[in-house]
């Protein structure tokens, strides 16, 4: 076999190679998906009730969203590529765990619900956990230790496998095209 040969098979067997395994090689960690089917791998989790201490002594603590708690836990994490999950089951559903501030009431117990991760504490006023309806993702208020676990995940960036294939597709016409003369 001529040597033209051998570097025309050689340069398609690389190409389809690379080709191939493009995106299997970015993606790293366990990947979960939420309903819109877009892609998000697991990062950790943390506790409700891990926040700072509501009625303790020290700051007020800070009124956070599941996105924002999640950037200040993780800070390697960007809140615009940050997604909140409020379950384990596989399905990222962008909701987190959050406390009501109820106040200094006798007998009062925190109200925790889930909601969506961003939108909950845009209605407090001054950003802390210290009004009446205030509610924050990460705070000890009353609520037990890990009964509300919120799952952090960032988005999974892997380039479209069709500019990957039409990049090795052109480079394998090139070589033939260049082999042909």
């Amino acid at each position: 076999m001529s040597s033209k040969i051998i570097k025309l098979l050689l340069i398609v067997f690389f190409s389809i190679s690379v080709m191939s395994t493009a995106n299997a090689g970015l993606i790293v960690g366990d990947l979960y998906a939420d309903d819109a089917g877009i892609q998000w791998e697991y990062v950790g989790f943390f506790d409700l009730a891990d926040g700072p201490d509501a009625f303790g002594i020290g700051p007020i603590p800070t009124s956070y969203n599941g996105v924002d708690a999640a950037v200040f836990l993780f800070p390697e994490l960007l809140s615009d590529q940050v997604a909140i999950s409020s379950n384990d089951t596989g399905i990222v559903n962008h909701q987190a765990w959050y406390d009501t501030y109820l106040g200094f009431l006798v007998g009062a117990f925190g109200i925790i619900e889930k909601h969506e991760s961003v939108s909950v504490t845009l209605n407090n006023v001054n950003g802390l956990y210290d009004e009446i309806g205030d509610t924050s993702a990460f705070v000890n208020d009353r609520s037990p230790a890990g009964d509300n676990i919120n799952y952090v995940f960032k988005l999974v960036s892997v380039p479209e496998p069709s500019s990957i294939a039409i990049f090795g597709f052109a480079l394998i016409a090139f070589s033939v095209r260049r082999f042909k003369k």
